[in-house]
């Protein structure tokens, strides 16, 4: 099952992870990283470059307590920007593996899905959240009474999956005696429909299936249990199974899902049609409709549409709406439909969206031309909708029935070389003109099928100002606050965060990926700040000015709500603090301590 049905990774497997030396705590695991709070939850950890979530193997491998690591053999997987992750591990037959998915203290068993084939394991994560996890994986012997440390994974931005999209709640049974779920992986059944449910389980004598208190036995085929089942009355379906001469135990259990159909659309993620107090920036909706009919998602407020604050991705029946709300107040999602070879389209239904959160400036999505969601075609990346002058750019399309597509801005033209469908290559965005991308199908003309308009940031004393360009920041009403910028690697920034003559230093944090820069707030109390970012070059002693941001109207963070107090060194050479970043730790609290310093010889707490 892949999260929005999509069975393509979206992300470019070709990138490494950055070094980090690690320090721990007696009670420490050896291999931990931002783990906050202390809990196992994921902090909101500086980022550093990128592992993605492809499962292409790399040939190399590294082994962990006893866990051979084959797909992913580094722990830190930042700048995910993926909703799902596949994970293969080599294990000895009689070891058990257990996955365990945290945000924030808090765990989800129906987002991870353990596969297990011999010594080889598959572990398949959808993440409910956007943000950052820890995927901690516990192990045991068969003859062990519980589970103990194995490895665990540091995930930083990470993109959530739809409301609908989950894996079915397993007992610790389903693990054993090289127990296999074939079908069906989705956790949530739609009432009405009919499944096959395909399960192997070589030492079981009998499995059954129980809908609504029916049972339904599942006819025994060379230890694979089977059978197709209609789902009908009952709010779950749960699945048991009978070693002989023993008694009936659950394994795996599903939710049952009730959805909304409006003419040949169905909505699957969301089928009331009135989202109440939403509170956030962005929103993400699932459909499914017949391949041939095209949909088009118009975002409107006040009679006003946003053309590139909406992104629409197709794989087949299922559809994916991101929406990126521009200003804070009410909207209307307005679905368009039409079948292939009409003109135009026409409404199908719309959503009524209270109390969205404006996202920041830049963040918007690219203008696509309708042949862009046709024939299963994919925007990979870029999803940024604007480009800067001067960077370079990884272009990636799955275009299935394309012979070939391009970049271009002005007269330059870079041609994306095809592989399996999919279409990449690199290109730099060199003046101010809007960048294209067409494709070409056999001898027609090339199509266009998107449009990124590019921008040159404003600059403050050399430090480009990417999220916020305006320095007045008016009536936040927010406790917290992040802003990007952009500076040479060469370039020393530091933050302070000051109110009157009193300065904060426990509430700004620093982070920095290369030329990246992003400074994030914690305010301390109600009312107004100044936000100060200095800067200097490496080998000068003093800092100098660069851009002050005037904020009114801001609320109060609990005081726990700190970061650490940051020395100046932290800020040089690409040092970066992955973990912890909470600046007040509990006492008698175990603590992971993770940092990449690239010059440093040694490290200690």
């Amino acid at each position: 099952m892949g999260c929005g049905g999509s069975k393509q990774k979206a992300q470019d497997p070709k990138k490494k992870d950055a070094k980090a030396a690690e320090t721990k705590s007696s009670t420490a695991n050896n291999n931990a990283a931002p783990a906050g709070k202390g809990t196992g939850a994921a902090s909101a950890a500086p980022k550093v470059k990128a592992v993605t979530g492809s499962s292409k193997h790399t040939g190399v491998t590294n082994v962990i307590n006893g866990i051979t690591l084959v797909s992913h053999t580094k722990t830190v997987l930042s700048d995910l920007n993926s909703k799902e992750l596949d994970l293969h591990f080599d294990v000895p037959d009689h070891i058990l593996l257990l996955p365990v998915l945290m945000q924030d203290a808090k765990s989800f068993p129906r987002n991870t899905l353990l596969l297990q084939n011999g010594r080889k394991r598959t572990i398949k994560v959808l993440f409910p959240n956007d943000g950052d996890f820890t995927l901690e994986i516990k192990k045991k012997s068969v003859v062990d009474s519980g589970y103990s440390d194995g490895v665990t994974y540091y995930i930083s931005d990470a993109q959530a999956c739809n409301p609908s999209e989950n894996f079915p709640q397993f007992s610790g049974n389903m693990f054993k005696n090289g127990n296999l779920l074939l079908s069906p992986l989705d956790g949530k059944l739609k009432h009405g429909e009919t499944y096959t449910f395909r399960l192997k389980m070589p030492h079981a004598e009998e499995v059954k299936v129980i809908v609504g208190g029916k049972e339904h036995k599942l006819i025994d085929n060379n230890n694979i249990f089977g059978g197709r089942i209609k789902i009908e009355d009952g709010e779950s379906v749960n699945v048991m199974a009978r070693r002989p001469g023993q008694n009936f135990g659950p394994i795996l259990s599903y939710n049952i899902i009730s959805t909304k159909k409006v003419g040949p659309l169905e909505l699957l993620s969301h089928p009331s049609q009135t989202i109440e107090t939403l509170l956030a920036k962005k929103l993400e909706l699932q459909l499914e409709a017949p391949q041939h009919i095209v949909i088009n998602p118009v975002l409107k407020k006040d009679g006003k549409t946003f053309p590139n604050h909406t992104l629409l991705r197709q794989d087949g029946q299922k559809r994916n709406v991101k929406v990126l709300f521009p200003e804070d107040g009410d909207y209307e999602l307005v679905i368009q439909s039409k079948v292939v070879t009409a003109d135009s389209y026409k409404d199908a239904f719309t959503y009524e969206i209270y109390d969205a959160k404006a996202a920041l400036s830049h963040e918007v999505f690219p203008k696509y031309q309708g042949r862009m969601f046709k024939n299963g075609n994919i925007l990979v990346g870029p999803t940024d909708g604007l480009l800067q002058k001067g960077d370079v750019y990884d272009f990636r399309l799955r275009l299935p029935n394309a012979d070939h597509a391009k970049v271009s801005q002005g007269s330059k033209t870079v041609v994306l070389k095809e592989e399996n469908d999919f279409f990449e290559g690199k290109f730099k965005v060199t003046g101010t003109e809007a960048v294209f991308v067409h494709l070409k199908v056999g001898d027609r003309d090339w199509d266009q099928i998107l449009e990124y308009p590019v921008i040159t940031p404003p600059l403050s004393n050399g430090i480009e100002l990417i999220s916020h360009p305006d320095t007045t920041i008016s009536n936040l009403r927010a406790r917290e606050f992040e802003a990007h910028f952009e500076v040479p690697d060469h370039i020393v920034l530091a933050a302070s965060l000051t109110q009157g003559s009193e300065t904060f230093p426990q509430n700004v944090l620093l982070v920095q990926n290369g030329k990246k820069r992003h400074v994030k707030v914690f305010f301390p109390k109600d009312g107004d700040f100044k936000l100060n970012i200095q800067k200097k070059v490496v080998t000068a002693e003093a800092f100098s000015e660069g851009v002050t941001y005037s904020i009114s109207g801001a609320k109060g963070a609990q005081p726990i709500n700190r970061y650490p107090i940051a020395a100046g060194m932290l800020a040089k050479n690409g040092n970066l603090l992955l973990n912890p970043i909470q600046g007040v730790l509990r006492a008698g609290q175990a603590y992971n301590f993770k940092l990449k310093l690239p010059h440093a010889e040694s490290v200690q707490v």
